[in-house]
């Protein structure tokens, strides 16, 4: 059965099919998101654009074939910026490529705990998922 997944907002579209793996993404306004795969982490850039429905303008999507036990982060900026110290985007990549997985809800629970300040300035949301490694199905 081919599934694909889609999650739009005004600031970000991802496409996800579960067939093919292939992980089709635009963004606009929010950071891009963050890709662990073998113990190394890096962010999915591209796909930049305005926020969809601007005056008609949109953007060209980027995409990535995702492999067994690839983990996508996807969050936003109120867990990584600080009107303080400004965006923390490595402190989330060296966390994210040392965390143990043992549940994309634990994992998301607990950058949240790692991340985020004790007095938030800013909301924040996150969202994590993570492909079967070869042969868990």
């Amino acid at each position: 059965e081919d599934r694909i997944y889609n999650a739009k907002d005004f600031d970000r579209t991802l496409v996800l099919d579960e067939r093919t793996r292939l992980l089709q993404w635009g963004l606009a306004g929010h950071p891009p998101a963050m890709l662990r795969r073998a113990g190394s982490v890096r962010q999915l850039k591209g796909g930049l654009g305005t926020p969809i429905g601007v005056n008609g303008i949109g953007y060209v999507p980027a995409s990535i074939q995702l492999e067994p036990g690839d983990l996508v982060l996807l969050y936003t900026d109120g867990l990584i910026e600080r009107r303080d110290s400004g965006l923390r985007l490595d402190q989330l990549a060296s966390w994210l490529a040392g965390s143990q997985l043992t549940s994309t809800a634990e994992l998301v629970e607990q950058v949240a705990d790692a991340m985020l300040p004790t007095i938030r300035e800013d909301d924040a949301a996150v969202l994590a998922f993570a492909l079967d490694p070869v042969g868990a199905r």
